[in-house]
């Protein structure tokens, strides 16, 4: 019978942490030990055995009750390792001893049916072990011609920044209203990681812009397996200029032939789920869980 505890964060040990994460093909970066530690208010994790594998939970209370929760710009995170399917049913039976709700997004390898409540989201990958010629040809023919026409004849520079800080200020600005559920302190804690993974040659800003003006910008982190699309912003210009096109497909150009994957980030938003698809990419969905085991009333608490 395997060991599985929940350990507090401040009781786990880094290294061993970051070598899981880092050697299992399910562990992304949202798992590692800094991420983790910068995104989420509290964080606490199911570990099996010496680390085998591992389940970080990140946690809040409201009204004086503990819920699992899922940070800002962490996508997935369930466990992560060399596990069977007895071990995911094992945490699950512990995550439902520990809290009474939650809301949990799990990785693509995560099988889960012991839940009361999931939902399959969409999440696109490519890899670019290929030529960008390989890469280019995949995609949609109009997504193609438009890339095409806009790098011959159009004012667009696509280039590389290093002001992070001012383009996370102009995401929120942007978008805020469509994702109220992100705060202002989520925007100064993903600052402070992007700063982290920038110090550590682990990000990169690319733009789109005409002048002085940003019609489009990514923001890219790296780990041992993949390049994270973690943000995206599209000016009302830069969608008239169609802006996307020039900044995705100079994005395949830059990185091809590397041994990583190209993760978009999603969507299941109609609009971007829509462009992304013209790119041909590989859909790996992952699951986001619910758990809501309170009491009626408390019941209608979210």
């Amino acid at each position: 019978m395997p060991s599985a505890q929940i350990i507090p964060a401040a009781a786990i040990d880094p290294q061993k942490w970051n070598t899981l994460i880092d050697q299992s093909n399910n562990g992304l970066i949202y798992a590692q030990y800094h991420y983790l530690n910068t995104m989420a208010d509290h964080w606490e994790a199911i570990v099996l055995d010496d680390y085998r594998a591992a389940w970080p939970l990140p946690w809040r209370k409201k009204w004086g009750i503990k819920y699992y929760y899922t940070p800002a710009f962490i996508q997935q995170l369930g466990l992560i390792g060399n596990f069977e399917s007895d071990d995911l049913n094992t945490c699950i039976q512990l995550i439902k001893k520990s809290v009474s709700l939650a809301d949990l997004q799990l990785n693509f390898s995560n099988e889960v049916a012991a839940i009361l409540e999931k939902k399959v989201r969409t999440n696109f990958v490519i890899n670019l072990n290929q030529s960008f010629d390989e890469l280019l040809n995949h995609c949609q023919s109009g997504f193609r011609s438009t890339y095409q026409q806009l790098l011959k004849e159009s004012s667009l520079l696509y280039t590389k920044s290093e002001d992070y800080t001012g383009i996370i200020d102009r995401y929120y600005e942007l978008y805020q209203a469509k994702h109220r559920s992100l705060q202002k302190n989520d925007v100064q804690q993903f600052k402070s990681l992007i700063a982290h993974y920038s110090a550590a040659g682990q990000c990169k800003l690319h733009v789109v812009k005409s002048g002085n003006h940003i019609h489009a910008a990514s923001i890219l982190l790296f780990d041992n397996k993949r390049i994270y699309n973690i943000l995206n912003l599209l000016t009302e210009q830069g969608r008239k200029t169609r802006s996307n096109y020039l900044l995705y497909g100079s994005i395949l150009s830059t990185y091809s032939e590397g041994d990583l994957l190209f993760d978009f980030e999603g969507s299941d938003l109609p609009g971007v789920k829509a462009f992304y698809a013209k790119m041909q990419p590989v859909n790996q969905p992952y699951t986001q869980c619910r758990l809501n085991q309170l009491p009626w009333p408390l019941r209608l608490l979210k």
